[in-house]
């Protein structure tokens, strides 16, 4: 965990390297969001599951089009249905049964973000992230199944959105925001690549500071 913190805090001092301190240049933001996720590799995807996140965020604009936000996120992923095998000590059988697979990830995306529209209120985002695994849980079966998958995740975010200005200080903002996984999200796995994809709706709040 200290490692996350520590990538963290590096991430956020890229993105308010240089002029960062220059009047109305940053925005602080907080979010939350309905998640949909599954996993997928070439042969086809997993039952989606329907979680959350809660995210931290911060804008550095370099002009009224272009801002850069790096997040930090608790994003719960994972899918529905999926088939566990156990083996019964009592009768010396293996049985499978079905379960819904929580992954509680910290993610942390950084995007260029480019501001649109006559007041500039719309915007598009893309970048990078990285994920770092909290913990697994097979929910149905109460098994903590953690050390079945690899501790980060890689891939690439990107969506749309839009601000209401509520104060000079105080927006409202409205989020589409998807990723795609790049990486294996399996320690061992003897088929194609299985990889994460999630896609959320989020509301929050920007501030602005000075």
């Amino acid at each position: 965990m200290k490692k996350v913190v520590s990538i963290a805090i590096c991430l956020f001092g890229f993105v308010f390297s240089g002029n960062a301190q220059e009047k109305g240049k940053i925005e602080l933001g907080a979010s939350t969001g309905l998640n949909y996720s599954a996993i997928s590799n070439s042969d086809g995807s997993s039952d989606g599951s329907i979680s959350f996140n809660l995210a931290a965020s911060a804008d550095y604009y370099f002009s009224d089009r272009w801002s850069v936000r790096a997040k930090l996120v608790y994003d719960r992923k994972g899918w529905d249905n999926a088939f566990y095998s156990i083996y019964d000590e009592t009768t010396l059988t293996t049985y499978s049964e079905k379960t819904d697979v929580n992954l509680n990830y910290f993610t942390i995306p950084v995007e260029a973000e480019w501001h649109f529209g006559r007041k500039r209120n719309w915007y598009l985002h893309l970048g990078p992230y990285a994920g770092f695994l909290l913990n697994s849980r097979a929910a149905d079966l109460d098994l903590d199944t953690t050390d079945e998958f690899r501790t980060t995740d890689f891939g690439i975010a990107f969506g749309a959105g839009i601000k209401f200005p509520i104060s000079e200080k105080l927006k409202i903002f409205v989020e589409y925001d998807e990723q795609t996984g790049f990486s294996e999200i399996f320690e061992s796995n003897n088929y194609s690549k299985m990889t994460n994809s999630r896609l959320s709706l989020n509301v929050g709040v920007n501030f602005l500071l000075y």
